[in-house]
């Protein structure tokens, strides 16, 4: 009886300390559960900062893109119009859907999508800031001479 009482009270001692011990993981788990979870809403806050200041950056390039009176548009490496300014639209007589997406090729009388095309694929064999001069037809008739000045972009990624 005696053995018997001593393993009983060999398991209760057993038992206690795994009890402590599990406890004492619990609570670990728990405060490092709490950390994530500060760490979570700290990145969720720096995050959401961030994108508004994306966002406001963006919207600022948008304004003044729209604002500057001379005729602007940006293209990709495969010549597709992307976008460009109202003063674009009125010199082309061409609405901004109607030319996103298009080339040059797709758009303009073949003489001066010619010209346009050859120099897209100079700036992609030669990237940085150009100009060249041309004489255009606009929209309205009249004949405007032009000098065009073409900067390459590259993401951030290549």
């Amino acid at each position: 009886m005696n053995a018997f009482l001593t393993i009983i009270i060999l398991l209760l001692a057993m038992i206690t300390i795994l009890l402590h011990y599990t406890r004492s993981q619990t609570q670990q788990l728990l405060k490092q559960k709490q950390a994530l979870q500060l760490l979570e809403a700290k990145f969720k806050n720096e995050h959401g900062q961030a994108e508004r200041v994306l966002q406001d950056q963006l919207q600022f390039m948008e304004s003044l893109l729209q604002a500057i009176p001379n005729p602007i548009f940006y293209k990709d490496p495969q010549g597709r119009y992307l976008g460009c300014n109202p003063a674009f639209e009125e010199a082309t007589g061409y609405r901004r859907g109607d030319i996103i997406g298009k080339t040059a090729l797709e758009l303009w009388p073949l003489e001066y999508a010619k010209v346009y095309h050859e120099k897209d694929l100079e700036r992609l064999r030669r990237p940085g800031i150009h100009s060249y001069e041309i004489t255009e037809r606009y929209a309205d008739g009249s004949d405007h001479h032009l000098l065009v000045h073409q900067a390459t972009y590259t993401n951030a990624t290549d």
